[in-house]
C-alpha cells in the first residue's frame, strides 16, 4: 500500500468539451511526486485512457480506476479504498471547473480525519509534514500535521507539470470494480450553490439603436435635431457647437497646442542630432514617454516581435493578451487549429475584449455591450443595432502572426518585413 494517494478526475474543456486532465488535480500529482514517499493514483467512475495517460505522464507508475456509473456515489466508492492511507491529496476545483470542490470535506467526514486546504508546498518532518497553507491577502502559514489527513492543494502552488511519453506509455492502469462497505456519511450542513449567478436586467421595452437615439434627440424636452442635410464636415461642425454651447467640451484648437506638438518633434531630431558616437545617450533617451513612443512606432512596431510558444494555446479557444506600448493584442487559437491575433478592442465602443493575461473563450464578447466575434474575428451578434445593420467589415483589427518551430511572433507594421522568411531558409 503506498504512503501517499492522490485522487485525480477528467475535467471537460470549455470548448471543445471533451475530456482531459485536470490541472488541479495534476498540481497536488507534481507535489506527491516531489516527496520520498511511494505514490498512488486513485480515481473513481469512468476515465478514458487517454486522459489517464496524461496523468501517468506526470512520472506517476500506476493508476487505479474504481469503476462506477456517472450517477454513483464517489465518495462510497473512494471510501475503502482510503481506509489504511495515510496521506490523501486531492486538488482544488477552480470555478470553471466542474465539481462544487466538496470532496476533500465529506472524505475527510467518513474518514474521521482533519483537512487542509490551500496547500501550498508539503515538507517531511519525521513521521508528520510541515505543510504551508495559502491564506486570504498573500498570506501564509505553517502547520505540522501528522497522518492521516486529507490535504487539499492550491492550483497556485509552484509545481512545474513535466509529460514524458515514456512514462505514459510505461506506466500501469488498473480498473477494479466498486467496493463499498455501506453508504458514506456525508458531512452535515446546508447545500448552497458554488456560485451565485448575477440576474440580468432586462430593458422594459426592446428598441433598436436607432430607434433608442431619436427618442433622445427628437424629445420636446431636450430641443434637440435631426441634421439630414449639408456635408461631413457641416455636421460635425454642428455637433461640435452644440457640445461647446453646452459646455460638454471644453476643447479649441490653439496655436499653443501645435507649437508643444512642433517642440516634442524639434526636441526628438535635437537629441539625435547632437549624439556623440562612442558617449553614453542622454537621460531623455531613457526617460521620455515621447521616445518611447517613437522607438514603439518606428523600430519595435516595424519588426517581428515575440510573444509566446505554442504550448500556451494547446486548444481551441485558449488565448493570452500582450500589452505593447499603447496596443494590447489578443492572441487565440481557433476553432481549426490555427493561431489568430486581433487588437483586444471592440468595434463598437473601443471597450476592451478580454482582461485577463490568459484564458478559454467560445466565443470573444464585449463586456460592454456584448458585441460578439467569433474565434476568426467575425462579428456574429449585435444587440439592438437596427434591421439595416450589416456586421460585415466590422471584424476585429488583425495583426500579423506567425508561428515558426513552436515560437509566436507578432507584427504591429501593415507591411510586416520578410525576416521571419530568411529564418526559415536558413
Amino acid at each position: 500500500m503506498s504512503d501517499i494517494t492522490v485522487l485525480v478526475a477528467a475535467r471537460t474543456h470549455a470548448v471543445s468539451a471533451k475530456p482531459t486532465r485536470s490541472r488541479a488535480d495534476a498540481t497536488a500529482v507534481a507535489l506527491a511526486l516531489g516527496l520520498s514517499s511511494p505514490v498512488r493514483l486513485l480515481t473513481a467512475g469512468p476515465l478514458p485512457d487517454a486522459v489517464a495517460r496524461d496523468y501517468l505522464a506526470l512520472g506517476a507508475p500506476r493508476l487505479e480506476i474504481v469503476e462506477c456509473g456517472e450517477a454513483a456515489d464517489v465518495l462510497a466508492a473512494l471510501v475503502p479504498a482510503l481506509h489504511n492511507v495515510p496521506w490523501v491529496l486531492t486538488g482544488t476545483r477552480s470555478e470553471s471547473e466542474q465539481g462544487t470542490g466538496m470532496l476533500p470535506h465529506a472524505l475527510a467526514a467518513a474518514l474521521g480525519r482533519p483537512v487542509v486546504t490551500d496547500v501550498l508546498a508539503v515538507q517531511p518532518d519525521g513521521d508528520a509534514w510541515i505543510v504551508t497553507q495559502a491564506l486570504p491577502k498573500g498570506a501564509r502559514r505553517r502547520l505540522r500535521i501528522s497522518p492521516p489527513a486529507v490535504l487539499a492543494v492550491s492550483a497556485a502552488a509552484p509545481q512545474t507539470l513535466r509529460h514524458s511519453l515514456a512514462d505514459a506509455m510505461a506506466g500501469q492502469i488498473v480498473r477494479t470494480p466498486v467496493q463499498t462497505s455501506g453508504p458514506a456519511t456525508a458531512p452535515a450542513g446546508q447545500r448552497v450553490p458554488n456560485s451565485k449567478r448575477r440576474k440580468v436586467l432586462e430593458a422594459k421595452t426592446v428598441q433598436s439603436g436607432h430607434a433608442r437615439m431619436l427618442g433622445a434627440i427628437e424629445s420636446p424636452s431636450t430641443g434637440g435635431t435631426v441634421l439630414q442635410t449639408g456635408n461631413p464636415h457641416t455636421k460635425a461642425q454642428a455637433v461640435l457647437d452644440y457640445l461647446r454651447a453646452h459646455s460638454l467640451v471644453p476643447f479649441e484648437e490653439t496655436p499653443t497646442m501645435t507649437k508643444t506638438i512642433s517642440a516634442q518633434t524639434l526636441l526628438t531630431r535635437e537629441l539625435l542630432a547632437r549624439r556623440r558616437p562612442g558617449y553614453s545617450l542622454e537621460a531623455p533617451f531613457y526617460l521620455s514617454d515621447t521616445l518611447l513612443q517613437a522607438d514603439i512606432e518606428h523600430i519595435f512596431g516595424q519588426h517581428w516581435i515575440f510573444v509566446a510558444v505554442e504550448p500556451q494555446l494547446a486548444e481551441a479557444g485558449d488565448y493570452i493578451t500582450v500589452d505593447f506600448g499603447k496596443h494590447s493584442i489578443l492572441i487565440v487559437r481557433d476553432d481549426d487549429m490555427q493561431i489568430q491575433a486581433y487588437h483586444n478592442v471592440c468595434r463598437h465602443r473601443g471597450s476592451r475584449l478580454c482582461a485577463s493575461q490568459q484564458g478559454v473563450v467560445g466565443n470573444i464578447v464585449c463586456p460592454y455591450h456584448q458585441w460578439t466575434y467569433d474565434l476568426k474575428g467575425q462579428l456574429i451578434h449585435a444587440k439592438h443595432m437596427g434591421d439595416d445593420f450589416d456586421p460585415r467589415g466590422l471584424g476585429l483589427k488583425p495583426v500579423h502572426v506567425r508561428s515558426m518551430a513552436g515560437l509566436i511572433f507578432i507584427c504591429l507594421a501593415e507591411n510586416p518585413p520578410k525576416t521571419l522568411s530568411r529564418w526559415r531558409r536558413k
